[in-house]
């Protein structure tokens, strides 16, 4: 991948990342939301899968279902 497209995902990653494993949110038995799937909610519900945890959208947008890169079954 180049350094360009990687970049933002650095950005990103951290962001979303660290907090998960700040407030030890990184046990596979645990249930986690992520609110808005936008490009930040994208890359947390990857990661929330990556690590196995069962994962829930909540988002005010009706059109969510139809994006191939939602990995989620539970969308509020």
């Amino acid at each position: 991948m180049p350094l360009a497209s990687a970049a933002p995902l650095f950005c990103a990653g951290i962001t979303t990342y660290s907090p998960l494993r700040y407030f030890g949110l990184d046990k596979p038995e645990l249930h986690v939301d992520v609110v808005g799937l936008g490009g930040l909610g994208h890359v947390r519900v990857n990661f929330v899968k990556a690590l196995g945890l069962n994962v829930t959208v909540i988002s005010v947008t009706c059109d969510i279902t139809s994006s191939e890169n939602v990995v989620t079954k539970q969308i509020l």
